[in-house]
């Protein structure tokens, strides 16, 4: 009986031995996977074939070695591709339409952009245009002051919708174009596969005797990665902030990841573990593009050495795998965890959440208002990771206060015993009110120049039966003209900081207490000038 996958080879030589995927380690972009199998030899074979490997299996990365009941030398291995059935149509199909319909919005709005554009330019012309018009007009008495009012207000007001408009266009494009870049890339990626048939390993071998012998392989498969998610949640009773580490794995190797134990690490395969070396510097005209030298008896899909192959005799004993505990490593700034072992991960791409850790973090509470521009306070806690807990990776993090969402953040690495914020959402534990007390204009020192003053009284009330710390910011104004210039005048207490666009009180409120704030500012600036920005305009 003659098996598939040894085609023509004889029988007596060739045998086919049926892997599992044992361990995978889930690395930024790419996993590297160790497959077992054991077969009975018969002291004949030649070659042994193991089949069903990945389509994106990178054939230099493949280590072979093997143990068992019987000597067993490893001569050498090559990889086979499996042609087979294309990737899937529907999906490149799919991705083909969905292209065609952005790049079809994409032209809708590059006319219109055009069309706008000339509008706007024929406005601008018409502007430049008139404006000897007029003033000859207005000389001549032939046009009044308020028919010019009106034709510049009309103008003017043209063209600002002109460009908001164009402006709305021009975000959409370049929206457009981030989903665009998007979809070619998972185009490119599919259509770059190999197929589903992915390959088959030969390892040449020259047995000693009759025996059972074990197999293992390992090698690197690209498309394979991970990312941290985390739910964080704030029960403020407690003053702890429980954080539930996750790990988004997904893969589209091919391979299902079924009862293998998952390690998941921080590094990037094949970066490298020594520093850059120099090389000659050197200046030229027009270099010539460098390409890549291969040997003409080179073949990237073999691979031989003591590096690769290995094998051992060892007496007839049941061969024992060690499992794998739970635990986290670091070295190097590399952080590894051993999750144990999985369900399984399917290998087309449909992501799987598995924990990595949950524990709980002690914080502390501080309370932020902005009374310009909320008459509430905001809750923040600053949580500290464990000193010898795990570094928490870059990654999106839920945030819930007593069980209920209040939204998600972009959580920045957190090595341990570093701190780190989260936003809570508003306090209603705390009232805050801004009163206008003084807006008074007068003439300045100089005839010509004129000062607005501007005064506020802040009255905070904490309505909670204990103590808080309040950080309050309040805003100042900026001049963005040599012919305007802002001055603070006063501010009662003194603030903790300050700067020359903002005022910050640090203030410990008691129990069902009441604190007031005050500063005053003053605006200088020529007579007869209208200014923007002012608080009166809000």
């Amino acid at each position: 009986m003659s098996h598939p996958e040894i085609g023509t080879f004889k029988q007596d030589t060739v045998q086919v031995v049926e892997t599992s995927i044992l361990a995978v380690t889930a690395y930024v972009n790419q996993a590297l996977i160790i497959r077992r199998g054991v077969v009975i030899l018969t002291g004949l074979e030649r070659e042994l074939v193991i089949p069903g490997l990945s389509p994106c299996l990178r054939s230099e990365s493949l280590q072979v070695s093997g143990i068992g009941t019987v000597g067993v030398r490893l001569l050498g291995i090559r990889t086979e591709p499996l042609q087979t059935t294309p990737p899937i149509v529907s999906e490149i199909t799919d991705l083909n339409d969905r292209i065609a319909l952005l790049e079809e919005q994409q032209r809708h709005i590059r006319n219109r952009l055009d069309s706008l554009q000339l509008q706007r330019e024929f406005i601008q012309g018409l502007s430049e245009k008139s404006v000897d018009q007029f003033s000859q007009g207005l000389a001549q008495r032939q046009i009044d002051l308020e028919q010019t009012r009106q034709l510049v207000d009309f103008l003017g007001q043209q063209y600002r919708e002109f460009t908001t408009v164009i402006s709305q266009l021009e975000q959409e494009q370049q929206d457009l174009e981030q989903q665009l870049q998007k979809l070619r890339q998972q185009l490119a990626q599919i259509e770059a596969t190999p197929g589903q048939g992915g390959h088959r390993l030969v390892v040449m071998v020259e047995p000693s005797g009759a025996g059972e012998f074990v197999l293992e392989l390992s090698y690197v498969v690209d498309r394979a990665g991970w990312t941290p998610l985390y739910d964080m949640t704030f029960n403020r009773t407690g003053r702890q902030v429980k954080v539930s580490y996750l790990a988004e794995v997904k893969q589209y190797s091919g391979e299902n990841w079924a009862g293998a134990s998952l390690t998941l690490s921080t590094s990037e395969l094949g970066t490298g573990a020594l520093w850059p070396q120099f090389h000659p510097w050197y200046i030229d005209v027009s270099p010539p593009e460098s390409s890549p030298y291969r040997h003409p008896g080179q073949n990237p899909a073999i691979t031989s050495g003591d590096s690769s192959l290995r094998s051992e005799t060892i007496p007839t004993e049941p061969i024992a795998v060690p499992p794998i505990v739970t635990k986290v490593a670091r070295e190097n700034g590399i952080t590894t965890l051993l999750l144990g072992q999985e369900d399984g991960i399917p290998g087309d791409g449909t992501p799987r959440k598995v924990t990595i850790l949950e524990d709980e973090y002690p914080c502390r509470i501080e309370y932020v208002a902005l009374p310009r521009l909320a008459s509430f306070a905001y809750l923040q806690a600053i949580v500290t990771n464990h000193p010898h807990g795990v570094t928490l990776l870059p990654g999106q993090a839920n945030i819930f206060r007593n069980n209920l969402f209040i939204g998600t953040i972009r959580l920045e690495q957190v090595a341990p015993g570093q701190p780190f914020r989260l936003d809570l959402g508003i306090d209603e534990g705390l009232k805050i009110q801004r009163q206008l007390v003084e807006c008074q204009t007068r003439r300045g020192i100089f005839l010509q120049s004129q000062v607005t003053t501007y005064a506020y009284r802040l009255t905070i009330a904490n309505l909670r039966d204990r103590e808080i710390t309040l950080k309050v910011t309040e805003q100042l104004p900026l001049s963005r003209s040599e012919q305007v210039t802002t001055r603070l005048l006063r501010a009662l207490p003194a603030p903790t900081s300050s700067s020359p666009q903002a005022l910050e009180w640090t203030i410990v409120l008691p129990p069902e207490a009441r604190r007031e704030l005050s500063y005053c500012f003053a605006i200088t600036y020529p007579l007869g000038l209208t200014l923007t920005g002012m608080e009166s305009d809000r």
